[in-house]
């Protein structure tokens, strides 16, 4: 590999350009603190924290840029609001970390916010109300809370960092506060302007193998750029001193390292003269002769052996997030604390595993342990204790590693004791017993249990400069079927075996075993797999090898795609987000998002252009409502994120739909950003777009009581469209319209209608019907009689809607509640409504004071089609009894009538008694005018609250005081309009009836009332383009009933007689 050594100076050319927004993530690691930078526990003192972020962490700002706003990121929010003020000051120093706990001079700082912070969710964003311009030094954060009113603990993600940042607190001030360092810098986004990005840093920096004196390095062009060069640097950890050189390669070899020793990286893109992108950096620790985990004082008679049990057998997982890297293990060492001294004969097991944990019913099966010690006895004494193992074992560097002890001595020793090892992901299972072994194939015992601990432990790896030395190997290259595999020979090797095998439970298959140059192309594999990559030394030792991993590309998935997450993962294929929690994840068969706000996915590149695909799918939050966005990036980097179009959805399965057609970039994938967490994902669907597609996204742009404009999104080549439209139950009324709008006239106010649009195209095709889309008209004005077909029906099934509330006394309104027999009404003892799901209802549920009076008043009605208008309701008036007094209580109502919107109210009837339930009255109103309000002017005296439903104004047919025509929508003037029919038969009946619906679809309740009004039968039945039910009549006394249907598409009632 040619390189050409030059000073960063000289390639760092800095240029002027136009400001560019960018996100700068900083300090991304899973470390956590409590303190920094709001300590929420305290909050109830004043908190003051500075931190600092050292210059060499912002490099992705340029150098210089104009800082607008920032977030940080809990592991755990607060549980409650903290409600104190807090300011927020940025400043630069010379000082890259606190020495003392000495506060920095924060006097020249600029102050660019003062408020309250949300810190009950995942992500605590802060928008600045002034700017910070950063110059370029170690910038420092200061947070100083103005207020000590409430407290609530939080967690903060994070990166240890010694003296990054210092905090306290204070019972009078923040300005004296205490200072006590932190060695904790938090998980930080900065939102910047910088200048315009016109080269792109590297992505994915790896650090693929280690030897003790070397590394390999490799990293991936950035997705959007093609530079001709890198420049790579590295330094001891610590030093100021950087080693750079430029490399046309994207891979870099390391030798001459200092063993154990940790090294800082970074690596540039090159694009040209004056174009140099960020850096992108990494880290790593060279190992030793041993890798060695201990610490702390914990102390275990158990485990890994126990002395007091002549037989026993355990198992130690070591988690790879501890393990250093490492190739050949020659033995391990085991700490034994106690003075006692005892000799053991066991055998010693080994493997790599995916394993996360071992328990007593899911331990590592003896299949897959390889055994390296057989009857192996050792006298055990205080200290560290070596076991040499048979057969080295090879460390794959990315596995979890379990060792297994099989303790067969057949006596015991008393006060024998091992130092153990709390390590993040470790853990230990064990059984032990008298009189037999314990088989590795099946253990079982009279004694046994799991611990949280592992032993102290050294795996042993030689030290010895052999000239057979493993390679420092990596992988580039990475296509759907071949990688290149790249080496760095170290030691006297002249030829290699290479091998392979999938995922980590496959069986190495030797590629070729012996390859002569540094480099070799493996072609063959399976596209969307992990392979494991291994190159060994052909030389005296046959244990000197490298290994690596690597995922093929995905080929181009072929549409229609269907994804319902019944695999229970997400597949490898697609790119995931990963938040602070480890989300988006699958959960019982669904995509849940978690609780981050910012997560994502992009799916894999499909066959077909973006443009020519539509995208259907489920959303549903768990709690309240939020919003996903859906858009296309080029290829796997969220950074190219360009949205198509944002929905919201509730804690409702909401279906969502969108068509891709309006995007006119060039990305290649289609990505899902939800910008509200919890939230559940289902059924994707990637298909290919109709020709002539059809619209949605249908909605309202301006309506009034009679005249209602709409519109819709549509393809391109669209011309025009059919829409149907009709209030809701009638039947459908077709205009046709041009482009992508059409306004509705001769409506009825207040009234629910439905639309559906078919989409014309340009080369005379029609598209599929929308959804069914709902709106409802506006109320007429007060002044103006509303024009209605009668009769004129308000049964608040969609709430009090077009009716006035005037308070007379107190503030108390008329609500409408549901009372559909499952749920109370609200007026306590009415438990449901009159007819239908709701009913209106004033009550005072909290305070049980009497004295309030509201009046509910109507809109304005025209009466003057009507031959003798008549007024007919139901009214409900329970009674409350104290249970303490024994004392009964209830309310009043009086109805009246004005004959136009200003005029005074008369009075036409006035209730003062109490009901048992709901009474159905009537009365006639005046024949001097055509117009008419009607009002209820509701009493409340403490009783079970004043009850209305199914308030009608129709043409009397006959004196009685109980019309036994009940309110009916699809009887009179409507019933020539409806779609649907509603039969009873045989009629009159003794026995049972048939009930018979068509032209209804979906869930359909059945009422039976008596002529009182008083529900005596509730049934329902599900229906498809109709249905039909039995009705059994056992039990009804002879008489005249009512029968009401009621649904989304119907709502009528008919007469039964019932012999």
């Amino acid at each position: 590999m040619k390189r050409t050594l030059l000073s960063l100076l000289s390639i760092l050319i800095l240029s002027t350009t136009v400001k560019a927004q960018e996100e700068v993530l900083v300090a991304n690691g899973t470390a956590t603190n409590q303190y920094v930078p709001v300590y929420g526990y305290m909050c109830d003192n004043y908190i003051r924290c500075q931190i600092i972020y050292p210059a060499d962490m912002l490099e992705d700002m340029g150098g210089q840029a104009i800082i607008t706003s920032l977030k940080w990121f809990l592991s755990s929010p607060a549980s409650s609001t903290i409600q104190d003020r807090f300011q927020i000051k940025l400043g630069e120093t010379s000082q890259t970390s606190f020495q003392s706990t000495s506060w920095l001079n924060s006097s020249s700082f600029t102050t660019v916010y003062t408020g309250t912070l949300n810190l009950t969710s995942s992500i605590c964003e802060v928008i600045f109300s002034n700017s910070y311009t950063y110059e370029g030094g170690n910038l420092v954060v200061e947070i100083d809370g103005l207020e000590d009113l409430n407290f609530s603990s939080t967690i903060y993600y994070g990166v240890e960092s010694t003296g990054g940042s210092l905090s306290g607190y204070s019972y009078n001030s923040w300005e004296s506060a205490s200072g006590t360092v932190r060695n904790f810098i938090p998980k930080t986004e900065f939102t910047a302007e910088v200048g315009e990005i016109t080269c792109r840093k590297p992505e994915n920096l790896t650090v693929f193998t280690l030897s003790r004196t070397g590394a390999s390095i490799g990293w991936d062009a950035p997705a959007t750029t093609n530079p001709g060069s890198y420049y790579f640097e590295y330094r001891l950890a610590g030093s100021n001193n950087w080693i750079g050189e430029t490399t046309r390669d994207p891979y870099i070899f390391l030798t001459g390292l200092s063993q154990e020793s940790q090294y800082d990286v970074r690596v540039r893109s090159i694009c040209g003269v004056g174009d140099t992108s960020s850096a992108t950096r990494t880290s790593f620790s060279t190992p030793g002769c041993n890798v060695e985990l201990s610490g702390g004082n914990t102390t275990s008679s158990y485990v890994p052996f126990y002395g007091y049990y002549s037989y026993g057998y355990s198992q130690m997982l070591y988690s790879a997030s501890v393990l250093s890297p490492m190739d050949t293990i020659w033995g391990v060492k085991f700490y034994l604390t106690s003075a006692n001294s005892t000799t053991y004969t066991f055998d010693l097991y080994i493997a790599n595993t995916t394993t996360s944990s071992v328990s007593l019913s899911s331990y590592v099966a003896s299949s897959q342990l390889t055994r390296v010690v057989q009857n192996r006895q050792i006298s055990f004494t205080q200290g560290w204790n070596y076991i040499e193992f048979t057969t080295p074992f090879i460390y794959d560097g990315s596995s979890n590693i379990v060792v297994a002890f099989d303790n067969n001595t057949g006596s015991y020793s008393s006060g024998i004791s091992f130092a153990h090892y709390s390590g993040a992901g470790c853990n230990s299972c064990y059984w032990y017993q008298d009189g037999g072994d314990i088989y590795p194939s099946s253990p079982s015992a009279l004694s046994s249990n799991t611990m949280s601990t592992v032993p102290a432990i050294q795996f042993v790896i030689s030290c010895s400069q052999d000239n057979c030395q493993a390679p420092l190997l990596l992988v580039n290259e990475v296509e759907s079927h071949s990688v290149m595999l790249r080496w760095q020979p170290m030691g006297t090797a002249s030829s290699w075996k290479v091998e392979y095998k999938e995922g980590v439970t496959g069986n190495w298959v030797t590629a070729n075993a012996n390859v002569t140059q540094n480099e070799y192309e493996l072609s063959g594999l399976n596209a969307g797999v992990t392979y494991q990559f291994r190159v060994s030394s052909n030389c005296s030792s046959t244990y000197n090898s490298s290994t690596v991993s690597a995922f093929t590309k995905c080929d181009l998935f072929d549409v229609t795609y269907r994804e319902d997450f019944s695999s229970g993962s997400i597949n490898p294929c697609w790119a995931v987000s990963q938040a602070s929690m480890n989300y988006p994840t699958v959960v019982s068969g669904v995509l849940y998002t978690g609780p981050d706000d910012n997560a994502w996915v992009i799916l894999p590149e499909f066959s077909e252009e973006v443009t020519n695909l539509m995208l259907t799918l489920t959303a549903e939050h768990s709690a309240t409502t939020g919003t996903l966005t859906i858009g296309i990036t080029d290829g796997l980097s969220i950074n190219t994120f360009e949205e198509v179009e944002t929905f919201e959805y509730t804690t409702d399965v909401t279906e969502i739909e969108s068509y891709l057609d309006v995007y006119t970039g060039s990305g290649t994938n289609i990505a899902l950003k939800f910008n509200s967490g919890n939230t559940n994902i289902d059924n994707i669907v990637v298909s290919r777009a109709p020709s002539c597609r059809r619209p949605n996204h249908i909605r309202v742009v301006e309506a009034d009581a009679s005249t209602a404009t709409l519109t819709w999104d549509a393809g391109a080549n669209t011309t025009g469209a059919i829409v149907k439209y009709r209030r809701t139950g009638a039947r459908w009324n077709t205009v046709e319209a041009t482009g992508t709008t059409v306004t509705l006239t001769d409506l009825v106010a207040n009234k629910q209608y439905e639309v559906i649009v078919k989409a014309i195209c340009d080369n005379g095709s029609y598209s599929d019907e929308s959804e069914t889309f709902t709106f409802r008209t506006g109320c007429a004005d007060g002044s103006t009689p509303v024009t209605e077909r009668y009769p004129f029906i308000e049964d608040f099934e969609n709430g009090i809607y077009c009716w006035q509330q005037e308070f007379e006394a107190e503030n108390l309104e008329w609500v409408t509640q549901k009372g559909d027999g499952e749920t109370n009404a609200g007026a306590h003892g009415i438990d449901t409504a009159y007819l239908g799901r709701y009913n209106a209802v004033l009550y005072n549920l909290l305070v049980y004071t009497s004295g309030p009076k509201t009046r509910l008043i109507s809109p304005v009605i025209n009466t003057e089609s009507l031959e003798e208008p008549w007024l007919r309701y139901a009214y409900g008036l329970t009674k409350y009894t104290d249970r303490q007094t024994g004392q009964q209580f209830f309310d009043e109502m009086s109805v009246y009538y004005r004959t136009t919107a200003t005029g005074p109210w008369v009075q036409l009837k006035n209730y003062t008694s109490a009901t048992t339930g709901w009474i159905l009255d009537s009365v006639a109103l005046p024949a001097t005018s055509s117009t008419f309000q009607i009002s209820f002017l509701g009493y409340f005296k403490k009783g079970n609250g004043v009850a209305l439903d199914d308030v009608r104004v129709y043409t009397r047919g006959h004196d009685s005081r109980v019309d036994d025509n009940p309110p009916v929508t699809g009887i009179d003037e409507l019933d020539a309009e409806e779609s649907w029919s509603f039969r009873i038969f045989p009629n009159p009946a003794s026995g049972s009836s048939m009930i018979s619906l068509t032209g209804v679809t979906g869930k359909v309740n059945i009422a039976v009332m008596d002529m009182s009004g008083r529900m005596v039968r509730t049934e329902s039945m599900e229906c498809y383009e109709g249905c039909e039910h039995r009705l059994e009549l056992q039990g009804l006394a002879q008489g005249a009933y009512f029968v009401r249907v009621t649904g989304d598409q119907v709502n009528s009632v008919k007469k039964l007689i019932v012999k």
